[in-house]
């Protein structure tokens, strides 16, 4: 997926010519798909610039610390700056702030990882999480993407868009296989979904990780719209089927408390 996404985004720098600012946007972006860092070089090939624009761009960048070069590789890499800017963001996103104090309880009631998402762009991602300590964890970064159709944090915002929605994500996003239990079959999904629908709360059993099972439940704002969800991680040592069945009441409480938060009146 990062190879054909590159492979795109290589395609559309050739078809304009790219001015300075252009230029430190798509670097930044070549950057963080292919999660390491790069020379002066290689960036020039995948752009199609000569490299004296590019190192001026870089300078540029490494200047405002939203680059840093390597001393002995002289390669580039994603800088501090970027972490200080989007952590910046993060905190000013409503549902993060409310719905904190309600994670922190989620993991402590569950002894489980917590998840918090929102979804933006027609992409479930992860933008909160609180972690268990002492015991086998299931880890997730901030900021990376929820497969819609196999995570149960996924699962709980896309089965309650509207049909068309669905539909759009099934052709933008696909439905990848990502272990033996993933669900790859639009027809399925849909089906699946409405069982989600039906039942208030997703789960993932092994369908995007071998060995974790996951529950979900959707969070809504004030106008009862799914904006998120919030979850619970596993593995399934300690999320064997009988604490799934006790901890689904906790976290649709715990969903209830964030909706009702987030300005939500049940009724």
């Amino acid at each position: 997926m990062v190879l054909y996404n590159l492979f795109v985004l290589k395609i559309v720098k050739k078809a304009k010519k790219l001015n300075s600012l252009d230029r430190g946007l798509e670097i930044l972006e070549i950057l963080a798909f292919t999660k390491k860092s790069m020379g002066v070089t290689e960036l020039s090939e995948w752009l199609d610039v000569d490299k004296a624009s590019i190192y001026r761009t870089l300078a540029t960048l490494e200047a405002h610390n939203i680059v840093e070069q390597d001393p002995k590789t002289k390669k580039y890499s994603l800088g501090l700056k970027l972490i200080e800017l989007s952590g910046s963001l993060l905190n000013q996103l409503e549902l993060r702030v409310r719905a904190k104090p309600f994670l922190r309880e989620l993991c402590e009631r569950t002894g489980e990882s917590t998840h918090l998402t929102t979804f933006v762009n027609n992409a479930v991602v992860y933008i909160d999480k609180e972690e268990t300590s002492g015991r086998i964890t299931v880890k997730t970064e901030i900021g990376i993407e929820a497969p819609f159709h196999c995570t149960a944090t996924g699962k709980a915002v896309a089965a309650f868009l509207p049909e068309e929605r669905i539909e759009e994500l099934i052709k933008i996003k696909g439905l990848t296989s990502y272990t033996p239990k993933t669900i790859v079959s639009p027809g399925m999904l849909k089906a699946h979904f409405a069982s989600i629908r039906e039942n208030g709360y997703a789960v993932d059993d092994e369908e995007f990780d071998i060995g974790v099972r996951c529950i979900a439940a959707p969070v809504r704002n004030f106008k009862g719209k799914v904006i998120g969800s919030v979850g619970i991680s596993g593995s399934i040592v300690t999320m064997i089927l009988e604490n799934i069945q006790k901890h689904i009441p906790v976290v649709l409480e715990i969903s209830k408390k964030i909706s009702s938060a987030m300005g939500y009146k049940e009724g």
